[in-house]
């Protein structure tokens, strides 16, 4: 699952365990079975904590943030 920055509204990805490519990044994903769990736990979690994400240098947010 991945949100801001990368798209402005949640979505999920499903791909094979078998999957190898240079081009994913899963240092950006968050795991879909932990935010269940979150969920499950208190349905108010993501309102009460910080998500964090990789934020790439000189992208539109980087550059709208740190300018």
């Amino acid at each position: 699952m991945h949100y801001q920055p990368t798209f402005y509204h949640f979505h999920v990805h499903y791909l094979s365990l078998d999957l190898e490519s240079n081009s994913i990044q899963i240092n950006r994903a968050h795991d879909l079975f932990g935010i269940i769990q979150n969920l499950k736990l208190d349905s108010d979690y993501y309102k009460k904590v910080d998500i964090k994400y990789v934020l790439i240098e000189n992208s539109l947010l980087y550059n709208h943030l740190y300018s």
